[in-house]
């Protein structure tokens, strides 16, 4: 498989597989009615659907309980599996575009554990027919507030300001921001830095007159 290679923050070079998308990817989306963003997790795999209709409304959003971890992971996955096949029988394969969240850089043992459930979820949309594409947490975050280290609260606070869009789930949150890449949401410019005010010399010359760098009698 041919791979498109980048830079993490610290200039090292990592490998990402040509399923990933970034600011230059060239997706035709004129060929989609249905657009579906998964954020996929252990915990709650987040789903939602838009169409071109409404812009930001979706029409379903919800998430995905995977049992818990005292379970086998093949009975986990096979319940978030049931659910996205029950969901893609609403929607036209050849007219519905999937985006999905891919494993974090950062973490390898997070990116092992959610790599195992993303994996089988992208062999999934494979077999169905689907197009889907994969993308970077930073890219998500970028793309929700212009920050690609965002926190929580602040994804979801940028999913609001953007969009307009309330969820109190975190999963759900990320999962609309994936749905609306897949409409065509690019990456918001980065926050402005706060202003450092430095004193002036005149300030500077007051503070030293007036200091205490002499002895009083």
């Amino acid at each position: 498989m041919h791979a498109r290679r980048s830079s993490d923050a610290a200039g090292r070079r990592k490998v990402i597989t040509v399923e990933y998308l970034d600011e230059t990817t060239d997706i035709n989306r004129e060929n989609f009615l249905y657009y579906i963003g998964i954020d996929p997790s252990y915990s709650a795999t987040g789903i939602v659907v838009l169409d071109t209709t409404h812009n930001t409304e979706p029409l379903q959003a919800f998430t995905v309980k995977a049992g818990s971890s005292t379970e086998k992971f093949a009975e986990r996955v096979q319940k978030v599996l049931d659910k996205l096949e029950e969901l893609l029988l609403e929607y036209p394969v050849g007219s519905t575009y999937v985006v999905m969240e891919g494993a974090a850089f950062a973490s390898e043992f997070g990116a092992f554990k959610l790599g195992k459930l993303s994996g089988v979820i992208e062999y999934f949309l494979h077999k169905s027919g689907l197009a889907y594409n994969l993308v970077a947490p930073t890219f998500l975050k970028k793309v929700a507030c212009g920050n690609g280290a965002a926190s929580k609260p602040q994804v979801m606070a940028g999913v609001r300001k953007r969009w307009g869009f309330q969820s109190l789930s975190n999963d759900i949150n990320d999962a609309y921001t994936l749905a609306q890449i897949a409409k065509g949401a690019l990456p918001l410019p980065p926050p402005p830095k706060p202003v450092k005010h430095r004193p002036s010399k005149k300030a500077d010359l007051v503070a030293t007159e007036t200091g205490q760098d002499f002895d009083l009698f």
